[in-house]
Formats: C-alpha cells, structure tokens, sequence
C-alpha cells in the first residue's frame, strides 16, 4: 500500500511525533510510506534515518496555499498513492491536494477539537464528502467530535497512541538522576510536572498542589519541565504562594528519561486534552501518575490502580492522592508496574500499525477500538 501521511511541521511535539512513529511501524510492516511536510525543520531527523522514513518537505507557498496545493497535488497524482492521511487538525490543504489527485481514501485526523467558524465548518463538510472517515486518538476525542461536527460514529475510527518504551530508559541510577536536577539526598520525594508552559496545561494548579502537600508536612522537591508563554506569570505565581524554594522551573527538558528516573509521581493538571502523551511516556517509565480526569487522561491512567484522576481545578484532591502515594512508597512502586504493563498493553507500536492498516483497509477489516486481543506487545520494541 502506498500510504502520504501529511503534517504540518516536524517540531517538538506529540502529535508530530505520533506522526513518525506512525510512518516508522507501517514501513517496518512492508508499506510504503512518505511523509510530507510543510517545513524543512526535523526534529527527529535521528529517528527518521534510523527508521527508513522517507521525508518529503513541499512550502506552503503564499498566503492562500495555492501554489502548495498545486504542488502537493501534483505529488500525490504521480505517486499513486492508495492513502492520504491528514494526520492534526483539518488539514484543508492536504485533503483538497488528495481529492484533486483522486487518492481512493482520504482520512483527516484530529488531536482535539477546533474552534471553527461558519467558514470552517463549511469547507470541512464540503471536503468530507465521500471521506471514509476521521482518525481520533481517544474514546473520548470520538464522543467530542461526533457531538460537535454531527459526523457518523462508525467514520470515527480510534487509533491510539504509540510508545517507544527504550526511549524511557534511563542509564542513570536514582540517585544520580536527582542530582542532575538539582535534588540532593535529603530532599524528600520528586513530584514532576512535564508539559508546555501554556494556560491549558494549568500549572497554576500544579503549584496550588505543592503549597498544599509543603503545608501538609510532604518532604518534596517539585520539578516542572517545559517553556512557554506562561512562565512569567509562573515564576511569580510561585513566589506569591511562597514555594519558590521547592518548586525548580527546570526550562525545555531534552533528558526526558532522566527525568523520569528522578521522579516518584508525575502530574498532569490539564483543563482539556486529547491523549496525554506525557502520561504514556511516564507509565513506560514505570512512574505512576496523577493526573486532571479531562480527555483521554482515563484511556492511559487506570483510576486507583496504574494512578489517580482527580477533577480539573481540584488542587485539594490531587494533593491527598499524591500525598498517599508519597506515604506508601511499595504501594507507589507497584502502581508504576501497572503503569508499565498497562501501557505496554495497550499502547505499543505494533497496536499502532496494525490499528492503522485496518483503518486504511476499510471498515469490514478493521478490528475493536484498541488493540487486538491476540496483538501482544513486544515491550522492548515498543513509546506518545
């Protein structure tokens, strides 16, 4: 099968990088797979040798696109390709180029839902006219979309996340992985945050939870991973809640397996999600997490088993689940191997690709939502 997966731009971020694995997993089954960018940028140049994906990058070209579509049109015409997917948000451009080349099947995916206006909204139904459907990472993300676009749920097809488990492995010991980030022995336990620093991800909560546990008597230290446009107002949030002494703002963080490492819970204090890579990446790494119940936070965390979910804004909550976790370190370490078992059940590569290729093959291939019963992980090939 001849398959053009479609994004926007290969920087930092999950679903970009679900886009790779996505191409890697389908390529390792024997397809053949390119991916089209709109931006020379690569992030993951490293992974995409190593791979053998075949990266195609075609500019945008002008303010209206039409040079891009074109182009793009073009392409996918001389390719004869059997599968466009779109793979993040409506992606107008690339599913126009995919009709005019007449792609027998066109697939848009979403990461969460949009805002879109009357215009939007018209060229999106206009556009899905004879698409076999949507591709969604979450039950949850299924039910929004249906609701908020009055789409057929059986042309709302669920494939989730993958995980690379190796990728988590971290060859530091504990001890040497919390003094990386500045932890020293007597510190307590770390509880960490690892999310982009932007109003969605609520880190305000995330430091109303450490004031909290610090006046409970929690010895910890509080990492928070990631830069955005939030971390101003951040930094002073945290010095106004006078936690400024635990709490470390540790910036972007490119040693995300040592981070883990260091880490006796992670959170994720999210208002609104799609599938929260992070809490995929975390229970990989065996660290049990505590997370916001919003979006497809329920499909990765098993509630009171691999961790906790906890209402959005109920810093009160989140900190008791933590504190417990922190009073009950074998309790702790066993939820982190359920974590690990979990994910590697349900999210690994090869649920990926062969979730994939039974969307792409049509319904009457397609197996359950999920992962096959038979389609046993292999952990050690196995990461959002």
């Amino acid at each position: 099968m001849r398959i053009a997966i479609i994004i926007d731009a290969l920087v930092i971020g999950g679903a970009e990088w679900q886009s790779v694995l996505s191409a890697a997993e389908l390529i390792r089954r024997g397809e053949q797979v390119v991916l089209v960018t709109s931006y020379p940028r690569n992030d993951y140049a490293e992974f995409i040798r190593d791979r053998g994906v075949r990266l195609v990058a075609m500019p945008s070209g002008g303010r209206l696109r039409a040079g891009r579509v074109w182009r793009l049109t073009r392409y996918l015409r001389d390719g004869r390709f059997d599968v466009v997917h779109v793979f993040k948000g409506p992606g107008y451009t690339g599913r126009l180029s995919a009709r005019l080349a007449g792609v027998p099947r066109v697939f848009a995916g979403y990461r969460g839902l949009t805002r879109d206006g009357p215009a939007a909204r018209w060229a999106n139904r206009l556009l899905a006219r004879g698409q076999p459907g949507w591709i969604v990472n979450s039950e949850f993300l299924k039910r929004a979309f249906v609701d908020a676009y009055g789409v057929p749920p059986a042309k709302v097809h669920v494939v989730p996340n993958a995980v690379v488990a190796e990728r988590f492995e971290s060859r530091l010991t504990r001890p040497e992985a919390r003094a990386r980030f500045g932890v020293g022995p007597d510190d307590g336990a770390v509880v960490t945050i690892l999310a982009n620093l932007r109003r969605v991800k609520n880190h305000a909560m995330f430091l109303r939870v450490a004031k909290r546990l610090v006046e409970g008597g929690a010895a910890a230290r509080f990492l928070v991973a990631g830069d955005g446009p939030e971390k101003d107002a951040l930094h002073r949030a945290a010095a106004d809640l006078g936690v400024t002494g635990c709490v470390r703002f540790l910036g972007t963080c490119q040693e995300v397996p040592d981070l883990f490492r260091a880490t006796d819970v992670c959170v994720l204090t999210s208002v609104s999600e799609g599938l929260p890579n992070v809490l995929i990446e975390a229970a990989s790494a065996g660290v049990p997490c505590v997370s916001t119940d919003h979006g497809g936070a329920a499909d990765v965390v098993v509630d009171g088993e691999t961790g906790y979910l906890v209402a959005v804004d109920d810093d009160e909550a989140m900190a008791a689940r933590i504190a417990a976790m922190l009073a009950d370190p074998p309790r702790r370490e066993q939820m982190g191997r359920a974590a690990r078992e979990h994910v590697a059940r349900r999210f690994s590569m090869e649920a990926l690709g062969a979730r994939l290729l039974a969307v792409y093959g049509g319904a009457a291939g397609a197996p359950p939502e999920g992962p096959a019963a038979g389609d046993r992980p292999r952990v050690a090939q196995g990461m959002v």
